[in-house]
């Protein structure tokens, strides 16, 4: 998933300080990146200086394809 559009980098960026943003960055780094059973991956955020935060989490299973489901 990618988003394009942070709430707290908007928010911190009009308080004058968007250098706060790394502080929500590094807190998802700690929650999702702690999750049992769970892979979460991410090169880049909008609070690090990026176009978009990437976030890629995965469990290993299999993906469902909504597709075939009709």
């Amino acid at each position: 998933m990618d988003v394009v559009s942070c709430p707290y980098h908007r928010y911190f960026t009009e308080l004058g300080c968007p250098e706060l943003t790394r502080i929500s960055c590094k807190s998802d780094d700690l929650v999702y990146g702690n999750l049992p059973g769970i892979k979460f991956e991410r090169t880049g955020t909008l609070g690090r200086g990026n176009d978009r935060c990437d976030f890629y989490i995965n469990s290993g299973r299999k993906p469902i394809d909504l597709q075939s489901m009709g």
